[in-house]
């Protein structure tokens, strides 16, 4: 009995303290404003906003590069979280910023399109879930992480790409994004977390194979198109079997009479140790005289 009062009154505290957190986002009185509208805070002598005024200002907001004279490098966590009435946010004179705080777009279901600059490397967890009207998001920065519920729920998403230096997408990502129909994933890519695409019914991923992309599809019956060939150990010549022909280019390969591409080279590459030798080109005779092509 104890047991279940408890457990009854921390889910309340929890879900109190979750609906105090959306509620405010602060005290305005608290900030400095900058001429252009922004909450902000000098913090080791760098700009961080925290907010904006709506209060006959514009809806599309341009993020500036410095306020004060001071560079601005940081959107602070919720900063425009449940702003219905912000339409666009461009950050492309904003050269100093470096990272997006969490929720710091929560929520803004009117914006349709968000442009990531190379020189962001940070985006917070749930940065942009709720954006109900999100369409277009294009990455041009050297994110690693794509985070949890980063873009969660932005049901009318239908194209972004993910940049090749993302290694790591995570939890719940994509939950929900039912518009989203193609994304391709590159090989740098060394974890997907669970449901990172749960809930996208139209997607196709497109990658490479023997990478964490075509495992994760193939695990969550998400459909899978390849970008590349397989490379079949021994098809040196790679014509889609192994015979003789692969035989006779590699022993002029290792005679310095003919060129490989770097598939051909992996598939030369018969007993795995990293050297193109006539070990392989035996390895590959034999396979080929036991009929076990």
């Amino acid at each position: 009995m104890i047991k279940t009062i408890a457990k009854k009154l921390s889910v309340f505290v929890l879900a109190l303290s979750l609906l105090l957190m959306s509620a405010v986002q602060f005290s305005a009185d608290s900030y400095l404003v900058s001429k252009d509208g922004f909450y902000y805070l000098i913090e080791n002598s760098e700009a961080v906003i925290y907010g904006y005024d709506y209060n006959n200002r514009t809806t599309d907001i341009v993020v500036p590069n410095t306020i004060s004279d001071y560079p601005v490098t940081k959107i602070a966590p919720r900063a425009f979280s449940n702003n219905t009435k912000l339409t666009s946010i461009s950050f492309t004179d904003a050269m100093s910023l470096k990272s997006i705080g969490k929720y710091a777009f929560y929520a803004c279901s009117s914006i349709e399109e968000i442009i990531i600059p190379g020189w962001l490397n940070s985006i917070g967890e749930f940065a942009f879930q709720d954006c109900t009207s999100l369409k277009n998001v294009s990455i041009y920065s050297n994110v690693s992480v794509i985070p949890e519920q980063a873009f969660g729920n932005c049901i009318s998403l239908e194209k972004i790409n993910i940049p090749s230096t993302v290694k790591s997408i995570g939890s719940y990502a994509f939950y929900n994004c039912s518009a989203l129909t193609e994304l391709t994933l590159s090989k740098n890519i060394t974890d997907i977390a669970n449901g990172a695409f749960y809930n996208c019914p139209n997607l196709t991923l497109y990658g490479y194979y023997d990478t964490v992309a075509e495992s994760y599809a193939e695990q969550n019956n998400i459909p899978f198109v390849h970008l590349d060939k397989k490379v079949i150990s021994g098809d040196v010549n790679l014509d889609g079997k192994i015979d003789i022909n692969d035989v006779t280019l590699l022993q002029r390969y290792i005679a310095g009479e003919s060129v490989l591409t770097d598939d051909a080279v992996k598939a030369a590459d018969f007993n795995k140790d990293r050297i193109i030798d006539i070990i392989d080109a035996t390895a590959i005779q034999t396979f080929i005289a036991h009929g076990q092509n």
